[in-house]
């Protein structure tokens, strides 16, 4: 290694060239007053070719006028309080390098003014800042694609929504009264052939309204809006209420259906019934479609009772043709069916499933499946409920004959319908016949207002989309009658999102009861909303 030797004093030109020669910086000093250079390093050198004598702006530089370089002593010199040196960046078109110059003022050892100046090469350091600028540009530009094409997203969800409530609305009308007519004339007819044919159409309608309901509801858990409800029940009557339903299929198949419930769980609970029905159908349903012999049954079992909260487990098992291990992993994904014998002829839309991990995790509780080809499945889900603060009456919590308990307790009342739809009045009159009830009606909003005007109804049942004034509006208008804001009123709608639930409650309604209507449903409400005989 070659080491440089200093000798000679400061006011030696060779003392200085030793020193500025082992920078590893390009170096130069110039004169401030003729340019020309006085010293310059060997870095300097070699990157320029410059030399002691050359004008500075021509040898480093390039150019024969003088650049803004040459202006930085009369820089330093105009201003006494300034830096004792200027630092810039430079691109320098001799090299094509990017530089950090560093410039001041200096005292030469022969007593001339001199510009000191040194350059560092920062071209690697521009390229970062340069890759760094594009990435971040880039970065933006993405930011705002993705922007873009989030309001786009939330504009086609909102799109999708209004479209499934409009499409709700229109088919549950129609479908209003095929379950309404039907579930009437099943308590009329006696012909066993006209019987078949009405449980027929019943079990059809059904199965489209299943199909539909598990559509929207998937919608919902699309947006984030499937919401759970807590409200005091009775176990026995939800479990008897189930079993209910899936009683007729079962004996038309010849299955024997098994119902479990451990002793050991409190009867009145609090949690979201309508949720907890839905889960334990759709597995229900699953089950009884897919067993051909044997049982179905359904177990309620306590997983842990400890304190106020409770966490229960259901268990749907069958003896029916059993699910391949390949196939378990992607049961409960959308649209899901696993290709087995009977599909095809059974159909359904795969969505049972997977609404019913969502509700699960909604309650707290989670789910799973255990299956062998051949030998059956045990499909299960545990949910997170509470004691009820109070056990109640179980014979209001039942839902044991509530047509009849109508028609006792409530004869006196009066009811009003507000509702436009031809078809929904007949099927509500047909409905509200076994009650006892005296009922008037509206066929729009505005003429319901005028009717509450002028009679104190004991409730009013009103439908939410009708002409000259809506469901909403009359509600409002209703509310603002004198001696009128506390009659119950309960929506009637074939919108069956949560938002129009929202909507009705804050006009002012009391409930909410969704079309089609079914007549257990309604008597329930009625139940609920009319106020006792006066002593």
């Amino acid at each position: 290694m070659k080491v440089a030797s200093v000798a000679g004093t400061a006011t030696d030109p060779g003392y200085w060239e030793v020193i500025f020669d082992v920078i590893p910086f390009p170096v130069y000093v110039a004169d401030v007053t003729t340019r020309r250079i006085i010293c310059a390093n060997r870095a300097m050198r070699q990157r320029t070719g410059a030399a002691p004598g050359q004008i500075c702006h021509q040898a480093i530089y390039r150019q024969d006028s003088p650049c803004i370089f040459c202006k930085v002593p009369e820089l330093l010199q105009a201003d006494p309080a300034s830096e004792p040196c200027i630092v810039f960046d430079h691109f320098n078109d001799v090299d094509d390098r990017w530089y950090q110059l560093r410039e001041s003022l200096i005292s030469w050892f022969d007593g001339r003014r001199g510009k000191y100046s040194i350059a560092v090469d920062i071209s690697p350091l521009k390229e970062v800042q340069n890759a760094l600028a594009e990435a971040h540009a880039e970065l933006a530009l993405r930011n705002r694609d993705l922007g873009t094409a989030l309001l786009r997203a939330e504009d086609a969800t909102q799109a999708k929504s209004r479209f499934l409530a409009a499409m709700s609305h229109e088919i549950r009308t129609p479908m209003n009264a095929v379950i309404g007519l039907t579930d009437v004339l099943l308590g009329q007819i006696r012909d066993p052939e006209h019987l078949d044919h009405l449980t027929t159409i019943a079990g059809a309608a059904g199965h489209l309204m299943s199909i539909i309901n598990d559509i929207l509801d998937l919608s919902k858990i699309e947006a984030g809006k499937l919401a759970i409800t807590e409200a005091d029940f009775d176990l026995a009557a939800m479990v008897e209420g189930v079993r209910a339903v899936i009683a007729d299929k079962a004996r038309t198949k010849g299955i024997e259906l098994r119902v479990v419930v451990d002793p050991a769980i409190p009867n009145f609970l609090c949690g979201d019934r309508t949720r907890l029905s839905q889960a334990i159908l759709n597995y229900l349903g699953n089950a009884m479609k897919f067993t051909e012999r044997g049982y179905v049954a359904l177990h309620v079992r306590a997983a842990d009772l400890g304190g106020s909260d409770l966490l229960l487990r259901f268990e749907v098992e069958d003896t029916g043709i059993g699910i391949a291990t390949e196939d378990v992993g992607r049961l409960f994904d959308a649209f899901e069916q696993v290709a087995t014998v009977g599909t095809s002829r059974d159909g359904g839309t795969g969505l049972g499933l997977a609404i019913n991990r969502e509700l699960a995790q909604l309650m707290g509780g989670e789910v799973g499946v255990e299956s062998e080809p051949g030998r059956g499945s045990r499909f299960w889900f545990t949910a997170r409920l509470h004691r009820a603060e109070a056990a109640g009456d179980s014979a209001a919590l039942s839902a044991t004959a509530p047509d009849r308990q109508v028609a006792d307790r409530f004869d006196h009342c009066r009811v009003l319908l507000v509702e436009d739809n031809p078809v929904n009045r007949k099927v509500a009159l047909a409905l509200l016949a076994k009650t006892g009830l005296a009922i008037d009606i509206a066929e729009n909003g505005k003429l319901g207002v005028e009717m509450a005007q002028a009679v104190p109804y004991d409730l009013i049942l009103m439908d939410v989309h009708m002409p000259l004034m809506n469901g909403l509006d009359a509600a409002r208008a209703i509310r603002a009658l004198p001696d009128r804001q506390d009659v119950p009123i309960v929506a009637m709608t074939a919108n069956a999102f949560d938002d129009e639930r929202r909507h009705c409650l804050e006009a002012g309604m009391n409930d909410h009861l969704g079309k089609p209507v079914r007549p257990q449903i309604l008597y329930s409400m009625l139940l609920k909303w009319l106020p006792p005989a006066r002593a």
